[in-house]
Formats: C-alpha cells, sequence, structure tokens
C-alpha cells in the first residue's frame, strides 16, 4: 500500500480572497444602501410636493425662515 502526502495551503494565501470578498460585499451593500436613499428622497420630494399643492405652504421655506429667526436671536444675545 502506498502512502500519500497532502499539501496544506498556507493561510497567507487565502488572505486576498478574503479580503476581495469583503471589499465586495461592501460594495454591493454601499450600491444599494445609496440607491435607496435616492428613492428615499424622491419620494419625498414628491409628498412635499403634494403637501404644497394641497395646502400653499413649502416646509422647507418655512424651515429655512425658522432657522434664520433662531440665528438672528443668537447674534442679537451676543451682542448684548
Amino acid at each position: 500500500m502506498q502512502k500519500r502526502e497532502y499539501h496544506t495551503t498556507s493561510r497567507n494565501e487565502i488572505l486576498p480572497f478574503i479580503a476581495v470578498g469583503v471589499l465586495g460585499a461592501t460594495t454591493v451593500y454601499t450600491h444599494r444602501a445609496l440607491e435607496q436613499m435616492d428613492k428615499d428622497w424622491d419620494e419625498y420630494y414628491d409628498k412635499v410636493a403634494e403637501y404644497k399643492a394641497k395646502t400653499g405652504i413649502d416646509p422647507e421655506k418655512e424651515h429655512s425662515t425658522v432657522s434664520k429667526q433662531i440665528d438672528e436671536k443668537k447674534e442679537d444675545n451676543k451682542s448684548s
């Protein structure tokens, strides 16, 4: 009977494959997340446009006005 000898792969040879796999998974996840964020923003702007059409109020403009008023109050308080 013959004795067979097997060789083992070194751990260093597999590390690049693991790194490529992790990088690939991260890239796919990031791409999907960015696509979902774009869809969410599109839905948000559609809902804002619908809200503007129904009420005539622009929530983004109102928010910026409120922010400016808060900033002005902070400036007045610093001056005092």
